[in-house]
């Protein structure tokens, strides 16, 4: 199989786990990569001064051409080494984990209340789709009206990241919203602040005159990640109480809550299952010669349930005492904004199951094609129909 198939599979845990049987990295002939399963391959490889976030002799998707996709993508921090990473993240890190979860909370409360009331009867796929990015732009300080257009636009520009050369409308559309989003986005920042910007983005002078169009494609790339991993993570939630009655009851009944839960799905059932690194040079990694320019894929997922960084990683244990996570990442590339994912996470699910609309129990779902996220998508009944 695939490893990039892996994360829309019904239950992809029990090939993970006879990949880590097999040992710490193997190469996948089919698809040539190589595959980084455990907890130790994985810790070791995101740590790895040699490994790169983008090959060598392609810094940009091949299918992206030269349209505006590729040049917002060529200066995403996620994307790129070095000065190209360390000042942009500069510029977001410290604001972004400023961010208090009451001020998150506050904020997705507003946007979901809204939603939900406009949405009836209530579509369970449109909230955990809108919320995420809507929440993440309200709290760049973007105007209600103007937020409400970032999700369709994050989605449309994401999906060119993997489309492959000759999907002619994928990639037309992804070059729109590209150009869309930097426009929007470099006029932001071109405007005053106004009391609602959590997130402000701080000043560097160290990309001079370019310092402005590289923020707005960070900020671009910013709801690309809330996009993707929120989503799944607010999916993987319901997906989780759909699958365990007793845990619903208790949260139901207040003994333990949300947030407990969240942070052992994003272990458990992690939204994005896999990244992927490059080698910028011949290296001997844990005992295997990989070349230069070597494509790895790093199972997040998999790691996770290893039990060398979780005993009994693949139970779901709510109180689990050292609980070792993967999912944003580790290293120079660790991804942010956990906290903001986990609490736009939480409340959603919260005002969603508050709604009286959505019974975990009857929800049936697939999942979303996606080379490393887990996004379910629903079909299913409210408590009305159901009755």
């Amino acid at each position: 199989m695939n490893p990039l198939d892996a994360p829309a599979l019904a239950n992809p845990y029990p090939w993970y786990a006879r990949l880590r049987q097999q040992g710490d990295l193997l190469y996948h002939q089919a698809s040539r990569h190589w595959v980084a399963s455990t907890a130790r391959a994985v810790t070791t490889l995101l740590n790895h001064p040699g490994c790169r976030v983008r090959p060598l002799d392609s810094p940009v998707p091949l299918a992206l051409g030269e349209g505006p996709a590729a040049t917002l993508f060529s200066r995403l921090m996620r994307m790129n080494e070095g000065n190209a990473h360390r000042c942009p993240r500069q510029m977001l890190a410290a604001p972004i984990q400023r961010c208090t979860a009451a001020d998150v909370s506050e904020e997705t409360h507003r946007v979901a209340t809204q939603l939900m009331t406009e949405s009836q009867p209530l579509d369970v796929n449109h909230i955990m789709f809108q919320i995420p990015v809507t929440v993440v732009a309200r709290l760049l300080g973007i105007r209600p009206d103007e937020a409400r257009l970032l999700p369709r636009l994050t989605a449309d520009f994401s999906a060119g990241f993997s489309a492959e050369v000759g999907e002619v409308e994928t990639l037309h559309r992804a070059h729109l919203a590209a150009e869309e989003l930097l426009q929007r986005f470099e006029h932001h920042l071109s405007s005053p602040y106004g009391p609602a910007a959590y997130i402000q983005p701080a000043t560097n002078a160290e990309f001079g005159p370019d310092n402005r169009t590289r923020t707005a494609a960070n900020l671009a790339g910013l709801l690309v990640q809330t996009f993707e991993a929120t989503t799944g993570l607010v999916g993987n939630t319901l997906i989780t109480l759909a699958s365990r009655p007793a845990l619903m009851q208790r949260v139901v009944q207040r003994h333990v809550t949300l947030s407990e839960v969240i942070a052992e799905v994003v272990r458990h059932d992690p939204p994005i299952q896999l990244t992927r690194r490059y080698m910028a040079e011949d290296s001997d990694v844990l005992g295997q010669q990989l070349p230069a320019n070597a494509s790895i894929i790093l199972l997040l997922a998999s790691a996770n349930r290893d039990s060398q960084a979780n005993e009994e990683g693949e139970r779901f244990i709510l109180e689990r005492p050292s609980r070792r996570c993967f999912s944003f990442g580790a290293g120079s590339h660790h991804c942010p904004g956990e906290t903001l994912a986990t609490t736009i996470a939480g409340t959603t699910v919260q005002l969603l199951l508050q709604s009286g609309q959505v019974t975990p129990a009857q929800l049936r779902w697939h999942y979303k094609p996606s080379p490393n996220a887990r996004i379910p998508v629903f079909e299913h009944r409210n408590q009305t129909e159901a009755t």
